[in-house]
C-alpha cells in the first residue's frame, strides 16, 4: 500500500510544458498552472462550498479579529491613514484614532467579509472567479482593481503585509474546521487542505503583481534556471499542501 506521499507522485503524468512568458501575462494560463501544481479541482471546490454554513456565522468575528490583528502593529495600522480606494467619508487625523468604529475601517471590512465569504461559495469553474481574486492583489498595488474605482484615489499595501494577513486567515479557518467535533475526520482533511490550496492560490494572485519576473531581471540565465519568482509562492503552497496531507490524512 502506498503511502501519500508515494500516492501524490503515483498521481502525476508525464511532464507538461509551461511557458514561462505566456503565465506572466495570461491570467487564465497562470491559474491553470497554479490549479495542476497544487491539484485544486472539484473535489476542493466541493469541500469549500460544503464548508460555507460553518464560515458565514463566523465572518464577522473572523473579520474584526482580522482587523484587530492590523492594529496591533504600527506598520499596518499606518496604512488605514490613507484614503482607501472607494471610500469617500472621513478619514482619521492620527493613528491612534484608527478603531474598529472608524467609518474607513467599516467600509474595508465590508470588502473582507465579502471576500471571505466569496472564498467558500465561488464557482471555481468560472474564470470570473479568479479574475476577481486576481483584482483583489491589483487593488493593493496602487492600481484600480475594480473598473468602478479606477477614478478613486489608490490604496498601497507592501507585499508582506498582504501575505502573512493569508497566513493568519487560513489559521483561524483552520481553527475553525478543526474545532467541529461533529464533522467526521475525512470531512475535515478535504476542508483544511482545500483552505489551503485556495489561500495559496490567492497568494500568488497577489505576489504576480508585485515581484517583477526573474526573465525580466537576468535574460542570461539559461531557461532551465529561469524559473519566474511570482510562480515559487504556489510551489512552496504545492509542498505545503503535501506535508498537510500527511498531517491530516
Amino acid at each position: 500500500q502506498l503511502n501519500p506521499i508515494q500516492a501524490l507522485i503515483f498521481r502525476m503524468s508525464a511532464m507538461q510544458h509551461v511557458d514561462a512568458n505566456i503565465i506572466n501575462v495570461d491570467l487564465q494560463a497562470r491559474v491553470d498552472y497554479l490549479t495542476k501544481f497544487i491539484e485544486f479541482g472539484p473535489a476542493d471546490a466541493e469541500a469549500l462550498h460544503g464548508a460555507a454554513p460553518i464560515v458565514k456565522p463566523l465572518v464577522g468575528a473572523a473579520v474584526d479579529a482580522v482587523y484587530e490583528k492590523l492594529f496591533s502593529f504600527d506598520i499596518t495600522r499606518v496604512t488605514f491613514m490613507a484614503r482607501n480606494t472607494g471610500f469617500t467619508g472621513k478619514l482619521a487625523e492620527k493613528l491612534e484614532d484608527i478603531n474598529h468604529n472608524s467609518e474607513q475601517i467599516k467600509f474595508r471590512k465590508d470588502f473582507l467579509k465579502l471576500w471571505l465569504v466569496k472564498i467558500f461559495t465561488a464557482d471555481y469553474n468560472d474564470p470570473k472567479t479568479f479574475e476577481y481574486l486576481d483584482r483583489v492583489g491589483v487593488m493593493h498595488t496602487g492600481k484600480a482593481g475594480f473598473k468602478h474605482r479606477e477614478k478613486k484615489d489608490p490604496l498601497f499595501v507592501d507585499y508582506a503585509h498582504c501575505a502573512i494577513l493569508l497566513g493568519y486567515v487560513q489559521s483561524m479557518l483552520t481553527s475553525a474546521v478543526t474545532g467541529r467535533d461533529d464533522l467526521p475526520q475525512e470531512v475535515k482533511t478535504a476542508t483544511l487542505l482545500a483552505i489551503n490550496k485556495v489561500m495559496w492560490i490567492q497568494n500568488d494572485l497577489f505576489a504576480r503583481h508585485y515581484i517583477p519576473s526573474f526573465a525580466s531581471k537576468a535574460k542570461a540565465i539559461p531557461k532551465a534556471f529561469g524559473v519566474d519568482e511570482r510562480v515559487w509562492p504556489v510551489l512552496c503552497g504545492g509542498l505545503v499542501v503535501a506535508l498537510a496531507y500527511l498531517l491530516w490524512a
